[in-house]
């Protein structure tokens, strides 16, 4: 099957345009870090306010994501995510 022939997912504009952004957002999130760390210790900043700087970053992550959660359950009225439904309420697997 060729890449970009009829009914292939590549054939989807949309399919191509999430998945570009997609890759894009993943490469910048990933070089984030890098830039980072290169512009702290060029700029005289010391490897201590380099770890604070990443800390602060990851601190942030784990506080707000646990409320981002509740929110996301409560306001949109989406229930439970799909990792937490392995079983019903009587204890038995699903």
């Amino acid at each position: 099957m060729k890449l970009f022939e009829a009914g292939s997912l590549w054939s989807y504009k949309g399919y191509r345009l999430f998945w570009f952004s997609t890759t894009i957002f993943v490469l910048g999130a990933s070089a984030f870090p890098i830039a980072l760390a290169v512009t702290i210790l060029d700029a005289g900043g010391s490897a201590t306010t380099l770890g604070l700087i990443l800390g602060a970053r990851i601190l942030a992550s784990v506080v707000f994501a646990p409320i981002a959660g509740v929110i996301r359950s409560n306001c949109w009225g989406l229930g439970r995510s799909i990792a937490s439904q392995t079983s019903d309420d009587n204890g038995r697997s699903l």
